[in-house]
């Protein structure tokens, strides 16, 4: 038998059964390894800290899910420092990448609504500002309700935000610690500002302007803040938080509202007010 591999390895072939692992390079790896993290860290939660995701398991899932093998020589020193460095690095990616997905998953069903609403009076377009809300944020509850992740993603802000002098279970230094924080915090403004451009183009489009003194910003944080809560609450109170009949559709009808879209029409109408001076476009 060793004869035989000795042979194959002469000749450029690999022993039968065998197959040479394909060579990745270094921003491949990287990527391989944050994925198969975030894999991990979704399985095991943030119970624990994140003691959970360590190289052994990434190897192990890279191994199960695409065949790769690895050992720790193939990453510390070429990738990261050590495990801690990596484990940081698995919390900021997750945590950037849900934070986009959240804000993509809630533009769908919003535009095609503004395009044909009615807003040739202001009664119609405080019509077209309530549907808007009680659809837009029925689609994010569902967004939340289907996503696998969203649990974890709140982990990840509350486990980075700990108060200082709690004690913590996982292994991420202070330093590491306030490392996550600012780089969460440059995650969460960038996220702010997304949503905030929404409403600053929405509100305008709809005829509607921002009453004195609040800003779009503040605005964006109030909604954010009410559709955080409101997913939290909805994953253990659903029958107080979905499927509230109320008499908005065309001659009273009675329509499925959730929660978050009560108060969410209920910010619209604090922040936004008509504005007087607004015109339909020529084709509406």
């Amino acid at each position: 038998m060793a004869r035989a591999r000795a042979a194959a390895t002469k000749s450029g072939k690999e022993p039968e059964g065998r197959k040479r692992a394909p060579r990745h390079s270094r921003d491949e790896l990287r990527t391989l390894m944050l994925e198969a993290g975030g894999a991990v860290l979704v399985d095991g939660g943030l119970g624990t800290g994140v003691d959970h995701i360590t190289f052994k398991r990434v190897f192990e899932r890279l191994a199960a899910d695409h065949g790769i093998h690895l050992t720790n020589a193939s990453v510390i020193g070429r990738i990261w420092p050590d495990q801690a460095a990596f484990q940081t690095d698995v919390l900021l990616e997750f945590a950037q990448q849900e934070s986009s997905s959240q804000f993509l998953r809630t533009l769908g069903p919003l535009q095609e609504m503004v395009e044909l609403s009615d807003l040739r009076s202001v009664e119609s377009r405080r019509l077209a500002l309530q549907e808007l809300c009680r659809v837009g944020a029925a689609a994010n509850m569902r967004a939340i309700r289907d996503s696998p992740t969203w649990d974890t993603w709140r982990g990840v802000w509350a486990y980075a935000f700990q108060r200082a002098g709690r004690r913590a279970k996982a292994s991420v230094s202070g330093s590491t610690r306030q490392e996550v924080r600012k780089t969460l915090l440059l995650a969460y403004e960038a996220t702010t500002r997304r949503y905030q451009a929404i409403y600053e183009l929405a509100g305008p489009l709809l005829g509607f302007r921002l009453r004195s003194p609040y800003t779009f910003r503040q605005l964006a944080v109030a909604v954010a803040a009410l559709a955080e809560g409101c997913g939290l609450r909805d994953q253990v109170d659903p029958a107080s938080s979905r499927d509230i009949l109320l008499p908005t559709g065309p001659g009273g009808e009675k329509q499925e509202w959730t929660l978050f879209g009560i108060g969410l029409e209920a910010l619209m109408n604090k922040f936004l007010e008509p504005d007087p001076d607004w015109r339909p476009r020529a084709d509406d």
